[in-house]
């Protein structure tokens, strides 16, 4: 099986499927677990990078990575649903079930995003640098001298 540059990839194990975010081919392919077979794939406006999957709400929710969307993919129906506009350029995606709220990376500006998946809006921003502290391009959130974030609980 050749599905080209996978970043990333989500795991629905009460459905025996992985959704993996083909960045170079535009989309999100889904994948039989136990075969690897690509049984559905969907379509994205721009390159994909980071990917969750909410069993709660059997959405997958992948970022455009170049761009300030994330993507809402009903992977039965194998389309994209609906698209969440967030501050800037995404990197690292979670999702926390106890306050059922998705934290999302924005590379470019230090802050963190938070999505409600019920309304799909960002509902919050946090800065994760002080002023003068500038993380460039963080992969994830780093718990620094300059971090804001060092006392942050879920």
């Amino acid at each position: 099986m050749k599905l080209g540059a996978a970043v990333a990839h989500a795991v629905d194990s009460a459905a025996d499927l992985y959704f993996v975010s083909v960045q170079a081919g535009r989309r999100v392919a889904i994948l039989e677990a136990a075969t690897l077979t690509e049984v559905r794939s969907v379509t994205t406006p721009g390159p994909t990078d980071a990917i969750l999957y909410l069993p709660k709400s059997h959405r997958v929710y992948v970022t455009h990575d170049d761009g300030a969307d994330v993507w809402v993919i009903d992977p039965e129906a194998a389309k994209i649903t609906d698209t969440v506009t967030i501050p800037g350029v995404p990197e690292v995606m979670v999702h926390d079930e106890k306050s059922d709220r998705i934290f999302l990376n924005i590379k470019d500006k230090d802050v963190v995003a938070v999505i409600d998946p019920k309304s799909n809006k960002v509902v919050a921003r946090w800065p994760t640098a002080r002023p003068g502290c500038r993380m460039a391009w963080p992969l994830t959130m780093p718990i620094t001298a300059c971090s804001s974030l060092a006392a942050m609980e879920f």
